[in-house]
């Protein structure tokens, strides 16, 4: 928590040098404590500019720790897609990565919502997810009517003209 808090209040160009500090961290010591330590690189990933430059070390942190702030990182990833677009990809890998871990959460649907409109419907970057996303539905029955509603809503919207509002 306090790296989480130290990241908020430092300028953009200084997170950076806390977060590869983190980031080297993470490649030392002990694996039991690696997951700490994960999630103390994940807290630092406030700007888009230092995900970009640690998206390797992120990804090789993610199995480190639980399932939820995995599910956590990848929402906060789709947040940056809207004003760094060239993280849409490794956006949409890391959701692919994390869906099967924590199907039905509500933060990645709306997460996956996001990224396709972030990739205008016009890429079929999406599209790995979000047949990842529809071959869950197999589980539905387990998940709250509210993200099941969302997850319909999405599915609508691959289908909608880009452009349009749907």
């Amino acid at each position: 928590e306090l790296v989480a808090a130290a990241a908020q209040l430092l300028s953009p160009k200084d997170v950076r040098p806390l977060a590869e500090q983190w980031a080297r961290l993470c490649c030392q010591g002990p694996r039991e404590r690696a997951g700490a330590r994960a999630r103390a690189l994940f807290s630092t990933m406030v700007v888009p500019d230092v995900c970009i430059a640690l998206w390797r070390d992120c990804a090789s942190m993610l199995p480190m720790v639980p399932a939820d702030e995995r599910a956590a990182f990848a929402a906060q990833i789709a947040d940056f897609v809207k004003t760094t677009p060239e993280l849409l990809c490794p956006a949409l890998e890391i959701w692919c990565a994390v869906w099967p871990h924590a199907e039905g959460d509500e933060d990645l649907v709306l997460a996956l919502e996001q990224l396709v409109q972030a990739s205008a419907r016009t890429s079929k970057a999406a599209g790995p997810a979000v047949s990842l996303l529809i071959s869950s539905f197999a589980h539905a029955h387990a998940w709250a009517t509210h993200v099941v509603t969302a997850a319909f809503g999405l599915i609508e919207a691959t289908v909608a003209p880009a452009g349009s509002p749907w």
